[in-house]
């Protein structure tokens, strides 16, 4: 029994002995093979899990590397998913007072209801249609020179010569404003004139977007103002835009000049004299007139001419200030045709404008 252990144990020795001699394959040393990446299985991710509207888009933790030294910095991250702006839309402001200051209210409201009542109610308009003058009526647009104190207003008000005690110089803020003439009576005589007076103004022109306006009321053939002037050859130099008869809502302000109003901040001059809003509206129409163009023109600076007033709308505002008013003599009279009678090369800015001096 010795003899076989010992034969075992002899025979084990000498074969640790030959392996250890004799390199194998196995045995060679190899270089590290190179860790290929592979891309990272696409995984649909609801974008507002990944990246909520208007945050900055980070790797998303819930999609792991697939190689260990692949950081997060290295994912592609997704996109944000693109949000688009709801279009603005005025504040309508439907109740309330369209001034702040309750004086400067009672002489604007009570001046309109009293024009209404001697010249806008049905049984006047009836009478007035009789008086004409140069295809339209004394009592409503016509006549060269007729509006002409607002290019003497205008004049000074561009060029930063006159000075707001409270907003300053204002010229700049209206540079490139909207002049949005209401009811300019595009058919009388040359065609709206007293828009053409502000067209042919070498100080105003070149300084706003004139645009004309005119109702076109299909229920008559006659009425139909915008069809009739479209079909005719000869066009006015500048734009003429359809408006509604009833202007009480924003969107009947903004829709006629919307395409006109460049930037958010495109100040706009109004212009509503011996036309429908100063004339024809009763006292309720009157005050959502007003109300309709705050909220139309909230963030804008607004001038506008309304009846003899001159009134002003600081941008952000909820209200109209009285600025002044013209010779209400010859820019509102219903009667006679007394700018005729001017000499408008020696009128003076005093003769025309009256201003209100708590502004100026």
């Amino acid at each position: 029994m010795k003899s076989i252990r010992r034969f075992i144990l002899v025979s084990a020795v000498s074969l640790a002995a030959a392996c250890k001699s004799v390199p194998t394959k196995d045995a060679t040393p190899r270089p590290p093979e190179p860790l290929v990446c592979k891309p990272a299985e696409k995984v649909d991710i609801p974008p507002v899990a990944v990246c909520p509207p208007c945050a900055k888009c980070e790797c998303p933790k819930i999609v792991p590397p697939v190689c260990p030294q692949q950081t997060c910095s290295q994912i592609p991250k997704p996109e944000c998913p693109a949000v688009a702006a709801p279009a603005a839309q005025p504040r309508r402001i439907s109740s309330g007072a369209p001034f702040a200051n309750y004086y400067e209210q009672k002489i604007v409201l009570g001046r309109l209801e009293e024009e209404y009542q001697k010249y806008g109610r049905p049984i006047h308009q009836k009478s007035a249609r009789k008086r004409k003058y140069r295809g339209s009526l004394v009592e409503q647009r016509s006549g060269r020179k007729r509006l002409y104190d607002h290019n003497l207003f205008l004049r000074r008000f561009l060029s930063d010569k006159l000075v707001f005690r409270e907003f300053g110089k204002l010229g700049q803020e209206f540079e490139g404003a909207v002049f949005f003439d209401i009811g300019s009576a595009i058919l009388s005589d040359e065609g709206a004139v007293t828009v053409r007076d502000l067209f042919e103004d070498k100080q105003i022109a070149p300084h706003l977007k004139i645009v004309a306006s005119d109702i076109n009321d299909k229920s008559s053939p006659k009425t139909s103002y915008i069809d009739i002037y479209r079909k005719q050859k000869k066009q006015l130099p500048f734009d003429v835009v359809e408006i509604s008869p009833a202007i009480t809502e924003p969107g009947r302000f903004l829709e006629p000049i919307r395409k006109y109003l460049a930037g958010d901040e495109t100040a706009v001059i109004l212009r509503a004299v011996n036309a429908g809003p100063d004339l024809y509206y009763d006292p309720i129409k009157v005050r959502k007139h007003l109300l309709a163009a705050i909220s139309a023109f909230e963030q804008r600076n607004v001038l506008y001419f309304y009846n003899k007033f001159i009134l002003f709308k600081p941008r952000g505002g909820n209200y109209f200030m009285l600025l002044g008013e013209i010779d209400a003599s010859v820019g509102t009279n219903h009667k006679e045709a007394t700018w005729e009678e001017i000499d408008w090369k020696k009128r003076r800015f005093e003769d025309g404008i009256f201003l209100n001096r708590a502004y100026w």
